[in-house]
């Protein structure tokens, strides 16, 4: 029993490649019109969709030796489109001086991902803050009440007790091979949840651990942040709900007789409290 297949007309044909014509047309004029409204820098052709990014991993290279070698050809300033990102590269001392000192209000906004919105309540976090009058606020505080001498000074004996159960751990592994990075990292978390929840505070491995998920998440959904998948919006609102509830139970392990615990000695969380209310 023989099979007959039908190959496609030639009108079909042509009506697909006039129709990817019409595409790459819009494509092209699209970024022509962006790129004279926005008066971008030069910099190498790009591919669609893919933009640059073939150029970044040719012949083996490095990421930072491919930029040097483009920045060579086109100046230390220079565009790249990164897939739906566009990107400036600062490659010389000079540009770098006019961007982060001379203009750097202009340049002092972050890049706005989709699931910042989530993970930072509506952009509320001091990381994820837009640059304006909240920012500066949250700056001030931190810069008044959180990383100030005396406290910091205050944490010193958590960090020599973490320092030296880390040269026990070491001390007693009896010449075996152990895994620095990791006891590296653990100390550092340690130290940082220590010094920012307090004895009071419970469930310092399982924060710690919601924390490493959502960074991962982050690095993922960012990848993705071009599509508007359901899942990556449902997954961002579990982990939120995750941080509010672990959020009211810090808050209410900081309350001692109805009132904030106060002082220099007071934790992160604590100061933070305090001076919110």
């Amino acid at each position: 029993m023989s099979t007959m297949f039908q190959l496609p007309s030639f009108t079909s044909l042509l009506t697909c490649f006039c129709f990817f014509l019409l595409v790459l047309v819009a494509y092209w004029k699209r970024n022509k019109a962006r790129g004279t409204i926005l008066k971008s820098p030069p910099g190498p052709w790009k591919l669609p969709l893919i933009g640059n990014l073939h150029q970044l991993i040719t012949s083996g290279s490095l990421p930072h030796s491919s930029l040097r070698d483009l920045a060579k050809k086109h100046g230390p300033v220079m565009r790249l489109q990164l897939g739906e990102v566009s990107a400036v590269i600062i490659s010389s001392p000079k540009a770098a001086r006019e961007v982060l000192k001379t203009h750097d209000l202009c340049f002092a906004q972050r890049p706005d991902f989709f699931v910042s919105e989530f993970l930072s309540y509506d952009y509320s976090g001091i990381l994820a803050t837009p640059y304006g009058d909240c920012w500066r606020k949250m700056r001030k505080i931190c810069v008044l009440e959180l990383l100030t001498a005396q406290r910091v000074h205050s944490f010193s004996s958590v960090r020599e007790e973490e320092v030296w159960n880390l040269i026990e751990t070491l001390a007693s592994s009896n010449g075996l091979s152990i895994n620095l990075s990791k006891n590296l990292f653990a100390m550092t978390n340690t130290v940082t949840s220590r010094a920012a929840f307090g004895e009071k505070c419970k469930g310092q491995d399982e924060f710690i651990s919601l924390v490493k998920e959502i960074m991962v998440l982050s690095s993922e959904m960012v990848k993705l942040q071009f599509c508007e998948l359901e899942g990556v919006g449902n997954s961002s609102k579990a982990y939120v709900w995750s941080q509010d509830l672990y959020k009211n139970i810090l808050r209410s392990g900081h309350f001692e007789d109805g009132h904030f615990l106060s002082g220099p000695s007071a934790n992160f969380i604590a100061g933070g409290f305090s001076r919110q209310i």
